[in-house]
């Protein structure tokens, strides 16, 4: 009996703190995404298709991924694109395959997408699909 009062007391101190992360990660995607929305001129829903890494190009292993895109919510309409990305440590196991939410710089010299110090590639979530649509909308 004494277990299952404890087991109940913890489920009843947690269980609103669970819902309360939820809640701040929630608000903290949005607000990401807002501003990376707003501070960068192309936001799209991607699927990486290939990656190649590209030698001597920053401090950190850089690499171009290649991406078929799912859906733009802004920017040029392109199926299909390449973006540069540092990675600390570099990749263990490329991210082929794997969907990302994405928001990119362009460089006005070179034409390439990248991404810079307000950009991202978040991986892809319902949740964030929900959130970024209801950004696009506003």
């Amino acid at each position: 009996m004494k277990i299952f009062i404890v087991l109940l007391i913890f489920l009843t101190l947690t269980f609103p703190c669970s819902i309360c992360a939820k809640e701040s990660d929630d608000q903290f995607f949005k607000e990401l995404l807002e501003s990376n929305y707003h501070s960068t001129p192309y936001t799209s829903w991607v699927k990486v298709v290939s990656v190649e890494e590209k030698k001597d190009m920053h401090f950190y292993p850089t690499y171009a991924l290649t991406c078929d895109v799912i859906e733009i919510f802004k920017g040029l309409p392109l199926k299909r694109i390449t973006y540069l990305k540092s990675v600390e440590g570099g990749y263990q196991k490329y991210p082929v395959g794997k969907e990302y939410i994405v928001s990119l710089f362009i460089n006005p010299e070179t034409g390439i997408y990248y991404i810079g110090d307000n950009g991202y590639d978040l991986p892809f979530t319902e949740a964030l699909l929900k959130i970024l649509r209801g950004i696009k909308e506003d």
